[in-house]
């Protein structure tokens, strides 16, 4: 084992080609150094597997599953509610156009209203299966919601609301 002193002499040393064993050394601290590294990072990341793994287990194996599950299906359930209202959205800007050619109707008028009725099909069947908790959390959040919207129109008085309702012209 060569000291720090005796280390930092040999890569001062002039670097001869030839010499094969020139600044050896060196490069094995510098290369010790780097796996070194290597296998740290790798620890972390079986590490950081690990924890993740370990957390899933206890979100499935304890009472926190029960949260856990709700959360997720009422997540599902407002998206669901999020796009019904998306597609019906585009009914509406594209209100011109669906009536100028039968290609129009079908894809700004019939496919989109045909998706927010199927979606609002496995919604109503999906909160018929659902339990109480789904339900009143769901409706909670559609409350606090509309709370929200009011309070944003008649008490900040949103410019959002006082901007002209807009639709698609066609071939303009």
């Amino acid at each position: 084992m060569t000291s720090i002193a005796e280390q930092k002499a040999i890569s001062r040393r002039p670097q001869n080609p030839g010499d094969p064993l020139a600044g050896r050394r060196v490069r094995a601290r510098l290369i010790d150094r780097s796996v070194t590294g290597i296998l740290w990072g790798l620890a972390s990341i079986v590490v950081g597997i690990l924890l993740i793994a370990l957390t899933w287990v206890y979100l499935l194996a304890t009472s926190v599953q029960n949260a856990f599950n709700d959360v997720i299906a009422v997540t599902g359930q407002l998206f669901a509610i999020f796009y019904i209202m998306t597609a019906l959205a585009m009914i509406v800007y594209y209100r011109r156009r669906v009536f100028g050619s039968a290609r129009d109707a079908l894809i700004l008028g019939v496919l989109p209203l045909g998706a927010a009725g199927f979606l609002g099909w496995i919604l109503v069947r999906t909160l018929q299966n659902s339990p109480s908790v789904q339900r009143w959390s769901l409706i909670g959040i559609i409350a606090l919601g509309l709370v929200m919207l009011l309070i944003a129109r008649f008490v900040l008085r949103s410019p959002f609301f006082s901007i002209r309702r807009e639709s698609d012209t066609p071939g303009g």
